[in-house]
């Protein structure tokens, strides 16, 4: 519910927060009087609540007859909400700040974890992902879990539950890595689409200005469609992990289908290529970042404009 600054004063326990109200109101009637959205307390624990506009039916052309009007068309949008629990990231420091062994082993670099808050949680012997927002706020977190027992009973990637608090979250009201990123995306007006938070890692340990993310799965919702448009993007490569071993046997065909629906979703706004590996550089399950980044350049530079 929209607020007054005035109104948003009462019963605030932070007093500096509260003197710089009070010097805004002091300085401007203006700001005294605009009702401002209440989203977000800045204590953590609340939901964030952002906005964007759907196209529901885009524009569309027809013929005329000789010495008539065109007949006006417009698209039809829609704006849409989407809300997300935003948590105190004061929960990161219970864990251990330390890039994991296993992880550096594979490729992906120490800065890159400590850029994107990668710890480790000793007692459960798991791998920390905080999941950020756009807005750098902590909505989720995600673990891999390393014990084998673990592995086996709940899978490889989990949202975690610590201290009673649940950090589940809906992922596809987000893209992984959009915080980090987001000012690279502008500046090439180029997104990577990944299906898992590693990907964006490897990305970030290879290049100085990547701009992927992960959509955390392998299909993509509204909300993330809504969040690529927000950047002004003109080129969207997909480059989800490999699900067939021959190209152009029945599984890769069945998988292209799979795609297909998401990528004409795409087309209509964008220019859009796909990274597809046609020259068995990847096993199946692979994501394209997995094997280097070698293997990624030449995947990259050889995508498929669709």
């Amino acid at each position: 519910m929209p607020v007054t600054l005035l109104e948003m004063k009462v019963g605030m326990a932070d007093k500096v927060q509260a003197q710089v109200i009070d010097t805004f109101v002091r300085h401007s009637e203006l700001l005294e009087l605009l009702p401002f959205d209440d989203a977000v307390s800045p204590s953590g624990g609340s939901t964030l609540t952002y906005g964007y506009v759907q196209k529901k039916l885009p524009s569309t052309t027809a013929f005329r007859a000789i010495n008539s009007e065109y007949s006006a068309s417009q698209a039809t949008v829609e704006k849409k909400t989407v809300d997300l629990k935003v948590f105190d990231k004061k929960v990161l420091y219970s864990f251990t700040p330390l890039p994991h062994y296993s992880w550096i082993k594979e490729g992906i670099s120490a800065s890159s974890m400590r850029k994107f808050n990668i710890s480790y949680d000793i007692e459960m012997n798991r791998i920390i992902i905080p999941h950020m927002d756009i807005n750098n706020n902590l909505v989720g977190i995600r673990a891999r879990n390393l014990d084998e027992y673990a592995v086996d009973t709940f899978g490889k990637y989990t949202p975690i539950r610590y201290k009673g608090v649940d950090y589940r979250y809906p992922t596809g009201e987000n893209l992984y890595g959009i915080n980090i990123n987001k000012e690279n995306i502008k500046k090439y007006k180029k997104i990577i689409l990944f299906e898992a938070e590693k990907s964006v890692l490897f990305m970030d340990t290879y290049y100085d200005d990547a701009f992927a993310v992960a959509v955390n799965g392998s299909m993509l919702t509204d909300t993330q469609i809504g969040l690529i448009a927000s950047l002004g993007v003109d080129e969207v490569i997909v480059a989800f992990d490999k699900e067939f071993e021959v190209v152009n046997d029945k599984e890769s065909v069945r998988y292209a289908q799979k795609l297909s629906s998401m990528l004409d979703r795409l087309k209509s706004r964008y220019n859009v290529s796909i990274i597809w590996d046609t020259e068995g550089l990847l096993d199946k399950k692979d994501s394209p970042a997995d094997r280097g980044k070698e293997v990624f350049d030449r995947l990259y530079n050889g995508r498929i404009k669709i």
